[in-house]
């Protein structure tokens, strides 16, 4: 059995992988163009798919992993202004989107696993 610590680094190194990695991966190896569409993709795709399974892993044992939603959105500001310009305030928004669907799965996933232990 995962010692319930390692998961929670395991999320954290998905979460630097996503939110920093593919940021600057795409700065180095796509062109001008290309780049803005795949940050066009990252920023309304891949970077909400991942906010919303970083709350429903974070709602399936919320004692251990309240952190790991507002760690997603402080590492999406830290990884956006590597990548475009340091301290920007225009990705607040994002940031706080990315919060706002982590913490919605946590709680839908919190309701379903009580509906679904109550019915047991």
């Amino acid at each position: 059995m995962v010692m319930p610590m390692k998961k929670n680094i395991w999320a954290l190194l998905v979460i630097a992988i996503v939110m920093f990695g593919l940021p600057g991966a795409t700065v180095v190896f796509a062109g001008h163009d290309a780049g803005m569409a795949i940050m066009f993709v990252l920023l309304f795709g891949l970077n909400t798919m991942e906010s919303m399974f970083v709350g429903i892993f974070s709602g399936l044992a919320v004692k251990q992993r309240w952190f790991l939603p507002f760690a997603n959105a402080g590492a999406f500001l830290l990884g956006v202004w590597t990548v475009f310009d340091w301290g920007n305030p225009d990705f607040y928004g994002y940031a706080v989107a990315y919060l706002v669907v982590s913490l919605v799965a946590v709680l839908t996933t919190i309701v379903v696993v009580r509906n679904i232990k109550r019915n047991l």
